[in-house]
């Protein structure tokens, strides 16, 4: 639903709650080894990191890799 709220293509996302659940924090530097194994991360490919936590917060970070 986030992807389509945004306007963003679900195959530039790199799932992982459906193989390891909820895994916090390291939820994201999994994700980035994932897509780092998949070739879809180089030196030079911008990427937004989104992180949402309980209640209403959440955050967005953009990294140029």
């Amino acid at each position: 639903m986030i992807c389509e709220r945004l306007g963003i293509q679900a195959g530039a996302v790199v799932p992982t709650f459906h193989r390891t659940g909820n895994m916090g924090a390291a939820t994201l530097p999994l994700q980035f080894t994932l897509a780092r194994e998949q070739g879809r991360l180089h030196p030079g490919t911008k990427t937004a990191v989104f992180g949402l936590a309980s209640g209403a917060s959440g955050g967005v970070m953009l990294i140029n890799w």
